[in-house]
């Protein structure tokens, strides 16, 4: 609420303020073998694979009843869902097999067993905590064992002069559930009793895996129950913990609507990568957290070898009205295990989405007009809009709006925009709109928009009040302490470089030391003002990428008292900057690969103002590949890529990275052979070494009277096979030699006439093998005292 009682007053005061707790309970999530004595790279499954948290949503789920007064409760606390990765949050380190266990010095008891540990001489706490400082901090730490069956999660741990010391420790059976595990009331864990593994985003799933295969945890800044974990969702409040009847209830699983386009045009690859995950799994409530945040858990990295820094994007670009809350919330009395989902029997999608509404062109130059429009809607779902220009369409977009490049100076085109849908229904066309570039070498900017307190556009947390400081911007200026938010948000109709600017006014009180977050296309930067200067104009902020037609925010948060913060207006203002060129990925051919296969990569970028002079693939797996446009390469590694290509313009400016997935299997063995003497082969009565020629390998062996020879092949899988045999030419050879073929179907004889085909790969047929018991083959010596037989190679080839 605002209210106007300051001009009586001497100084702003806080008697209409509550007070808000300062510590952000915000433990992260965790989890990566990170280190180089780890090997290789582990599943993010901690738990046994029962685990409710690796069973997506149901496809048949529906949100709950008063699912959107809950959503709307999260939307009040933060316009956002922002990303906990840094300051208190959880690091995760691996003990060896050898590492030695140590007792940790604990403040309160604990089970026996529990305080033996096998911590790892680089394991460090988050925050850094050190007790021999006087520092106390959260301190969590868990330590997981080389075997991954236990697991200790740590509270205000610290090493002092080289002892360990925490208040509690909690050991968990990493083979179990992780929910359904009864909770004695000691130890460390969330709010919610569950683990502080549960639920977190760890760096492998980002950057190596490119996928989230379980629900997130998260936190808000309060909830209606603050102990124990509430199996079944209700919408009367647990407890007087948070007296709002939207209170969040801990266990409740919020889901993003599957039909939202997680590819949304501007959003990092970490962006993508939680949509699909809250679409596939969602997120859990597990903990209350600071004042006015909404966090999903992810592993803190400050004290590893790797970092989030350029991944993590601080705000989520998810809209709060795409989420709801699902049903049923996780068991705890039973263990649950995953039903598998059936696959539902297509049906024909013969219905058009409905036409786009509110087609807009802006001129940006003599070669570029900027389009947006309003969404379309669709039976199933829309996947793109056909953009046409003069009735031709020259283009197909994900997202809401489109940049025309290349154009003509000072010339008329006519614009209209349809929607299509995964069936390749399309609707029918926008209103149209006609617009002139302007002249060659014309730069058109749009004239500034200011975003006054009060106006469409702002948000508010907390208590603010009207100020009666003079200079203000508009009516009013408005001030709080102890944490209130306010924020301004900003939809830019142009992409491109903006400079920001606050006004506020001055007052003996104010803070000298407040943060401020801008949202950008590159992520959120923080910028600390002195509010006891510059009072009465405008102060710039920075300069920011913004892309049209996705908001922006501007957040202003207040600090503790006795001093005072100021809200009052925000200006947007478009600036003459080079622009970002625009990378494309044209082909990955073939789109999935096996080991040693060539991959030829091609792609091109687009520049509304230059031209583009540089280019960089890259792969999630092998790092660097090329910096060609286009280049081949037959040196990628088995496993799934994510593929990034960027350009670069004449100006030094690098587009956004764009990325596909491409698959490289390990390379299929077709041909399998044995050699007499080799693993495999075994024999029956007397062979000798033959003085023939022409043998396959080291030689050839010679036997008769029913002496035999088998030659075993292992199979790289079931199916058919032609058999070859190799023998050398003699004069004693039989012509008519027994070969028996055990294959699937039973055992097969063909007759052999060694006189003929000699130091040559003779074909004995084609068989069906089973992998399991592998190939087979048996020759027996034809009987006589003057004529031999030869033991020499088999050969299997698979057929297509």
């Amino acid at each position: 609420m605002i209210r106007n009682n300051e001009m009586s007053r001497v100084y702003e005061d806080e008697t209409a303020v509550s007070a808000r707790p300062v510590i952000a309970f915000l433990m992260t999530l965790v989890v990566l073998f990170l280190f180089v004595w780890i090997g290789t790279a582990h599943a993010e499954h901690f738990f046994g694979l029962n685990s409710t948290w690796y069973e997506p949503v149901p496809t048949t789920a529906t949100a709950v009843t008063d699912s959107a007064s809950y959503v709307d409760r999260l939307r009040r606390n933060s316009p956002v869902i922002s990303a906990a990765a840094y300051d208190w949050t959880v690091p995760v380190f691996y003990a060896k097999a050898d590492t030695p266990t140590i007792t940790v010095s604990l403040s309160y008891s604990v089970p026996t067993g529990w305080d033996t540990v096998p911590i790892p001489d680089e394991a460090l706490p988050d925050m850094n905590a050190e007790r021999c400082a006087g520092q106390y901090t959260d301190g969590h730490m868990v330590v997981v064992s080389a075997d991954r069956h236990w697991a200790w999660d740590f509270y205000q741990a610290s090493k002092c002069n080289g002892v360990w010391h925490a208040a509690w420790t909690r050991r968990w059976d990493l083979t179990t559930d992780g929910v359904n595990q009864p909770y004695d009331g000691e130890g460390s864990c969330r709010v919610a009793k569950v683990p502080l593994l549960q639920g977190l985003i760890t760096y492998n799933e980002v950057v190596n895996e490119g996928a989230i295969n379980h629900a997130i945890a998260f936190a808000t800044w309060s909830n209606a129950a603050s102990t124990g974990w509430y199996p079944t969702y209700t919408s009367t409040v647990e407890s007087a913990d948070d007296t709002d009847p939207w209170a969040n209830i801990l266990g409740m699983r919020y889901q993003l609507d599957p039909a939202f386009n997680c590819e949304t045009t501007g959003w990092n690859n970490f962006n993508k990568i939680v949509c699909r995950a809250l679409q596939k799994y969602g997120m859990i409530y597990v903990e209350n957290a600071g004042p006015y945040n909404n966090a999903i858990y992810a592993e803190n990295l400050v004290n590893k070898p790797v970092s989030w820094d350029g991944i993590i994007t601080q705000s989520i670009a998810i809209p709060w009205d795409k989420m709801r809350i699902v049903a049923p919330v996780y068991p705890t009395t039973t263990t649950v295990t995953p039903t598998p989902t059936p696959t539902p029997t297509p049906t024909a999608d013969t219905t058009a989405p409905t036409a786009p509404s509110g087609l807009t062109a802006v001129v940006i130059s003599s070669s570029r007009i900027d389009l947006s429009w309003g969404a379309a809607t669709d039976n199933v779902g829309v996947t793109g809009y056909k953009v046409y220009r003069n009735n031709t369409a020259v283009a197909t977009a994900t997202a809401l709006n489109y940049s025309d490049l290349n154009l003509s100076p000072s010339t008329a085109y006519q614009y209209t925009v349809s929607a299509i849908d995964a069936a390749g229904n399309e609707s029918a066309k926008s209103g149209q709109v006609s617009v002139t570039t302007v002249a060659a070498g014309q730069v058109v900017l749009p004239a500034p928009t200011i975003i006054d307190n009060g106006a469409a556009g702002t948000s508010f947390t907390g208590t603010w009040e009207v100020s009666g400081a003079t200079g203000f911007y508009g009516a009013n200026s408005v001030w709080a302490r102890d944490g209130a938010t306010y924020t301004w948000s900003f939809t830019p109709a142009v992409s491109g470089s903006y400079q920001v600017s606050m006004w506020w006014t001055q007052w003996s009180s104010r803070s000298t030391t407040v943060p401020v977050d801008i949202t950008s296309a590159t992520g959120t930067a923080r910028v600390t003002i002195n509010q006891l200067q510059n009072g009465g104009k405008w102060n710039l902020l920075g300069t920011y990428t913004l892309t049209a037609g996705v908001k922006y925010t501007v957040k202003i948060t207040s600090q503790p008292g006795p001093t005072s913060t100021c809200a009052d207006a925000v200006q947007f203002a478009a600036v003459a900057a080079n622009a970002a060129p625009v990378a494309v990925i044209d082909s990955i051919t073939p789109a999935s690969a096996t080991a040693g296969q060539s991959v030829t990569f091609t792609g091109h970028g687009t520049d509304s103002d230059g031209k583009v002079t540089g280019y960089n693939w890259r792969s999630s797996v092998n790092g660097q590949l090329s910096t060609s446009a286009s280049f081949s390469t037959t040196g990628l590694s088995v496993g799934t890529h994510t593929i990034y290509f960027k350009v670069q313009d004449d100006k030094g400016a690098w587009s956004p990275e764009v990325s596909l997935s491409l698959t490289v299997a390990a390379a299929v063995q077709t041909e399998i052979i044995v050699d007499n003497g080799a693993a495999g082969t075994s024999s029956t009565g007397s062979w000798g070494v033959s003085s023939a020629t022409g043998f396959y390998g080291a030689n050839s062996l010679w036997s008769r009277d029913g002496a035999t020879y088998t030659w075993k092949a292992s199979l790289p899988a079931s199916g058919k096979y032609q058999v070859y045999m190799w023998w050398t030419a003699y004069s004693s050879r039989a012509t008519s030699i027994p070969v028996s073929i055990a294959a699937s179907t039973g055992t097969q004889s063909v007759t052999v006439n060694q006189q003929l085909n000699g130091s040559k790969w003779n074909s004995l047929g084609t068989f069906t093998f089973d992998a399991a018991k592998g190939g087979s083959v048996t020759l027996t010596a034809a009987t006589g005292s003057t004529i031999s037989s030869c033991a020499d190679a088999v050969r299997f080839v698979a057929v297509p």
